[in-house]
C-alpha cells in the first residue's frame, strides 16, 4: 500500500486520507479477528501444509487482484479479504515449527525466520520501485493539484506502475504458496519425510521437551481433546495475555522502524539516492544480533534477561533522538542502529517464549493464534506515532515507540515473577491437589499439570 501509494494509487482511485487509513487499517483489522480461528483450524487440519500453502495462494491471488481495482470499496473489499487469509500464516508457521524442537533448541531457528521481516523491510521497497519503473518504462509527475504530490510510473499502454507492484508481487505470492504445499512439513506424527523411527523419536522430545528435558518425560501435558475446561484454561491464561502485551510492545519498535527508517534517515540529510544504501546495513546488523540472541538464550537457557537487555539498547536509541540537538548526522545514524537492534531481537523472543511456556497442542495453537493476532495491533500504533510535520524530530513517534517498549518490558516482568513462584509453588508441591481429579482431567491440564516447569 505505501509504496502504491508513492506511484499514484491515491489520484487514480480518488482517495482522501482519509478513505487511504481506513483501506490501509481494515487489513489490521481482520488480522486480529480471524488469528486465533485460523490457527484452530490449522491444528485440527490433517494437512497443515496444505492449510498454510492455501493459505499462502489466497492471500497472493487477492493481493493480485487489488491491482484491477478502481473504487475505493473494491480496494477496501480486497485489503478486507487480505486479513482474513493472512491472519493465519505466521502463528501456523510458529506452531508447526514448534512441534519440532525443544525449548532450548526452538528460539534460534524462531529468529532465524524473523530474519524475513528484515529481509522485506529491506528489499521490499526495492523490489516495489523495480516492478514499477521496470515494467511501466516511464515516469510523469502527478498534476500540481496531486492529493499526494506522487511520481506516476505509466506504461505504454497506459496501466499504471502501482498496479503492476500489486500483480506482479501478488503472483510470485500465490506461486510461492502453491511450491509450499508440497515442501511444509506437516505434524510430526504425519510428516512424510520422516520414517516411522524417526516419527517416534520427534514424538519422544517432544514430551521432554514439554518436561522441562527430563527422563520422566510423560503425555501427562498433551491437552489433545478441547473442552470447557481445556478452553478456559486457555484463554484465561495470565501468560498469554502477558506475552501478546510484551509482542505488541516490541513489535511497535520493530515495525516503526521498518515503516519509518526511510523517512527517518532522509530526514537526517542523506540525500534520497542515499537513504536505501544506508538502510541496509542497520537492517543487516539487527539480523546478526536478533540470530545471535536467539542462540544465547537457548545456550543459556534464559529468555527474559535478553528481553530487558534489548529493551535497554532500543531505550539508548531512543534517548539520543529524543534529545538529538546536539547530535551530528552519524550519531543519528548511530541512535538507528541501536534502536532496531533491540526492537527486532526482542520481537522474536517474545513469541518463542510464550509457544515453550504452553504445553498441549490446543493450548499451544489458542495462545499463538491471540498473541499472533492481537500483536498485530504493534503495526497500527506504529503507522500512526510518526508525524511528518514534526520532522526532523520526531518526538512524538520516538515518545510514544519508546513508552510501548516499556510496557512490554513491563509485561515481562510480571510475567517473569509470576511464573517464577509458580515453579516454586509447584516445587513445594503446592499443585499437588490437581492431580486428584479425574484421570481425563489430569491428562488435559497441560502446563497446568503439577509436574511442569516454566521456562525464564
Amino acid at each position: 500500500m505505501s509504496n502504491g501509494k508513492s506511484m499514484g494509487l491515491m489520484d487514480d482511485l480518488s482517495l482522501t486520507n482519509k478513505k487511504y487509513n481506513i483501506a490501509y487499517f481494515i487489513c489490521f483489522a481482520t488480522l486480529v479477528i480471524f488469528g486465533v480461528p485460523s490457527t484452530l483450524l490449522l491444528c485440527k487440519s490433517q494437512r497443515p501444509s496444505w492449510y498454510l500453502g492455501g493459505l499462502m495462494v489466497c492471500w497472493g491471488v487477492i493481493n493480485l487482484t487489488a491491482g484491477f481495482v478502481h473504487t475505493f470499496h473494491e480496494l477496501v473489499a480486497s485489503r478486507f479479504l487480505l486479513g482474513i487469509f493472512e491472519a493465519g500464516l505466521q502463528p501456523g508457521i510458529i506452531y508447526v515449527a514448534s512441534l519440532y524442537y525443544t525449548r532450548y533448541e526452538f528460539q534460534k531457528r524462531l529468529s532465524f525466520l524473523f530474519c524475513g521481516n528484515l529481509a522485506a523491510s529491506a528489499f521490499g521497497p526495492l523490489l516495489a520501485y523495480a516492478i514499477g519503473k521496470g515494467i511501466a518504462g516511464s515516469q510523469t509527475v502527478n498534476p500540481k493539484n496531486s492529493t499526494t504530490n506522487a511520481v506516476s510510473s505509466i506504461a505504454p499502454n497506459g496501466f499504471k506502475g502501482w498496479r503492476w507492484v500489486f500483480i506482479v508481487e501478488g503472483s510470485i505470492t500465490a506461486a510461492v504458496g502453491l511450491l509450499a504445499c508440497f515442501f511444509i512439513v506437516d505434524e510430526p506424527t504425519r510428516c512424510r519425510f520422516l520414517s516411522a523411527e524417526e516419527r517416534r523419536v520427534v514424538q519422544r522430545r517432544a514430551m521432554k521437551n514439554q518436561n522441562n528435558g527430563g527422563d520422566d518425560a510423560t503425555n501427562a501435558f498433551c491437552m489433545d481433546h478441547l473442552d470447557g475446561r481445556a478452553l478456559w484454561r486457555s484463554v484465561a491464561n495470565y501468560k498469554v495475555w502477558l506475552g501478546t502485551l510484551v509482542a505488541i510492545g516490541m513489535g511497535t519498535t520493530a515495525h516503526s522502524t521498518a515503516m519509518f527508517m526511510s523517512s527517518i534517515l532522509h530526514d537526517f540529510g542523506y540525500k534520497s539516492r542515499d537513504v536505501q544504501v544506508h538502510t541496509l546495513p542497520v537492517y543487516a546488523v539487527a539480523a546478526v544480533f536478533m540470530v545471535g540472541v536467539g542462540y544465547l538464550s537457548d545456550r543459556l537457557r534464559l529468555r527474559y534477561v535478553w528481553i530487558m537487555a534489548a529493551t535497554i539498547v532500543a531505550t539508548i536509541g531512543y534517548c539520543m533522538l529524543l534529545d538529538e540537538t546536539w547530535m551530528n548526522r552519524e550519531s543519528k545514524y548511530g541512535a538507528s542502529f541501536l534502536i532496531a537492534i533491540g526492537g527486532y531481537s526482542a520481537l522474536p523472543l517474545a513469541f518463542g517464549w510464550l509457544v515453550e511456556n504452553l504445553a498441549g497442542r490446543w493450548k499451544r495453537a489458542i495462545g499463538i493464534g491471540i498473541q499472533g493476532s492481537l500483536g498485530n495491533m504493534a503495526g497500527v500504533v506504529a503507522s500512526n506515532i510518526y508525524r511528518r510535520y514534526e520532522s526532523p524530530a520526531y518526538l512524538t513517534g520516538y515518545g510514544v515507540a519508546l513508552g510501548f517498549l516499556w510496557m512490554g518490558a513491563l509485561a515481562a516482568t510480571i510475567m517473569a515473577y509470576l511464573m517464577w513462584d509458580e515453579n516454586r509453588r509447584r516445587d513445594e508441591g503446592g499443585r499437588a491437589s490437581r492431580l486428584r481429579c479425574p484421570p481425563e482431567e489430569v491428562i488435559n491440564l497441560g502446563d497446568d499439570h503439577p509436574d511442569f516447569r516454566y521456562t525464564i
